[in-house]
């Protein structure tokens, strides 16, 4: 981390007319997570809508999101590498993966939390389970949006680790 922010405060300032340095700082630090939250958020409008089904094209949304990922990290990194700070770049990479890979857990964690309710000491569920259920019907799209965006991630990372472990078995 301390060696992104040196280096892009050292990349605004070289190139001061062309990119700022928030911006710099920004783009190098973000995780990749704005294209695919346009496309899980476009999908999931286009499902509200009734215009396409999302259950059966999991795998192909999965890819797509993953490309997204890729193509906004090296847009974001791609100064880096034609500067020639190759190794700056791979650490940005790993930054990035490694905040977006904090980001599914605790998205994780938000939903187990929000489908188990939790249980009062005297045995009883705080909410009524009825209400519950309502609720996760109601959804909103923000929820919905980044549901699909956390299974998108999840069952890309479930293929390419059974697609190693099917290279692995070849003779």
């Amino acid at each position: 981390y301390t060696v992104l922010v040196n280096k892009t405060t050292l990349l605004s300032v070289v190139y001061s007319w062309k990119i700022s340095g928030a911006f710099a700082q920004g783009s190098v630090l973000a995780p990749p997570i704005i294209l695919s939250g346009i496309l899980c958020i476009v999908l999931d409008i286009l499902k509200r809508q009734g215009l396409v089904v999302l259950k059966d094209r999991l795998i192909l949304i999965s890819c797509c999101v993953a490309a997204c990922d890729v193509v906004e990290a090296f847009v974001t990194l791609s100064e880096l590498l034609t500067i020639g700070w190759r190794n700056c770049a791979i650490a940005g990479v790993v930054f990035k993966y490694s905040v977006i890979s904090m980001l599914l857990v605790l998205f994780e964690l938000f939903f187990r939390a929000r489908k188990n309710p939790r249980i009062r000491e005297d045995g009883q569920l705080e909410q009524d389970p009825a209400r519950l259920q309502e609720m996760m019907d109601r959804r909103s799209m923000v929820v919905t949006s980044i549901e699909l965006w956390l299974f998108a991630h999840r069952m890309m990372r479930d293929l390419v680790v059974s697609t190693i472990i099917l290279l692995g078995l070849i003779p």
